[in-house]
């Protein structure tokens, strides 16, 4: 009994009267009996409920799956009718847009904000090779974009200059929203002016194009869509777009705008091209309806004279 209850109860139990042995015996047989009794109900109900456990699962994912199913077919209905596929896609169309709203740049506490938000982009491509509008579009990269003076500095400080670029480059400044494609809703009517430089000059007219053009120094507007400076083998390439080209004054003052900040000789030859007229140069070159090469045909068709500044 010592070994059973942790001391040793058999002298007090000879000892006692027959009526104590009996309530001792009594409240042993009751304890052996709780612990039997919970021995088999352990050792019946944790298999009962295990299985009941497995059932179960397998029950809720034949459920979700019979869920999905409808699911699918009740999707595959869908995009069988017009009206909801139109539906579908309106409404992904509001999910990006509400997107991008979401991503818009701000201005930092106590920074100086800009009157536009503005968006750097960088492409490049292999020369002599031609690229449809949907290959030109997935070759531009976006940067960053950036609403403050601050901002802007913390990305051009850290991005090569212009000259220090190789090949087929292209470094595009627009304003938010707008992609450097001659087909976007901003770009598609306007048009710009392109001035060639020699070798050593792109940097620092870059630097001076984008900063004019951050502080509103062209005096134009919302005319202004944004800035390109193109790194060839022999000569770089920089322009400016604007919304409509059919408003002369405002091409005008751009163009006398540009010379200033550029400090441009008087008889520096500038052109000024349409897209209209660029995307027609790509499909009489033979690239095909609704193809754009980019940038290439453009600046090998154009008639622009190099500009040899005199040192």
């Amino acid at each position: 009994m010592e070994g059973v209850l942790g001391f040793n109860l058999l002298p007090c139990v000879i000892n006692s009267s027959p009526f104590d042995m009996f309530v001792f015996f009594l409240l042993l047989t009751q304890a052996v009996l709780k612990g039997v009794m919970r021995i088999l109900m352990y050792l019946l109900i944790c298999p009962c409920f295990r299985c009941f456990i497995y059932y179960h699962n397998h029950l809720s994912l034949l459920f979700n799956c019979s869920l999905k199913d409808d699911d699918s077919g009740d999707h595959d209905q869908d995009q069988g009718s017009p009206k909801n596929c139109e539906k579908e896609k309106n409404e992904d169309e509001d999910k990006e847009q509400n997107n991008a709203k979401k991503k818009m740049v701000v201005p930092g506490p106590g920074e100086h904000p800009l009157q536009y938000n503005y968006t750097f982009w960088y492409s490049r491509r292999t020369p002599g090779r031609p690229a449809s509008t949907q290959s030109y579009e997935q070759n531009i990269k976006q940067i960053g974009g950036f609403a403050s003076v601050e901002q802007f500095w913390r990305f051009y400080s850290h991005m090569i200059r212009p000259g220090d670029l190789t090949g087929h480059s292209d470094f595009h400044l627009f304003k938010e929203g707008i992609k450097p494609m001659w087909e976007d809703d901003a770009n598609k009517m306007g048009g710009k002016w392109i001035i060639r430089l020699r070798k050593g000059l792109a940097s620092r007219c870059w630097e001076n194009l984008i900063l004019a053009m951050l502080g509103e120094q062209f005096m134009v507007g919302e005319e202004i869509c944004g800035a390109v400076v193109s790194v060839r083998f022999q000569e770089d390439i920089i322009s400016i777009w604007n919304k409509t080209a059919s408003d002369q004054a405002t091409s005008g003052r751009i163009r006398d705008t540009l010379r200033r900040v550029l400090n441009l000789p008087p008889n520096t030859i500038m052109e000024y091209k349409t897209h209209t007229d660029s995307i027609k140069c790509d499909l009489d070159a033979g690239l095909g309806e609704g193809k754009v090469q980019g940038w290439a045909p453009l600046l090998q068709q154009s008639r622009v004279l190099t500009w040899r500044r005199s040192d």
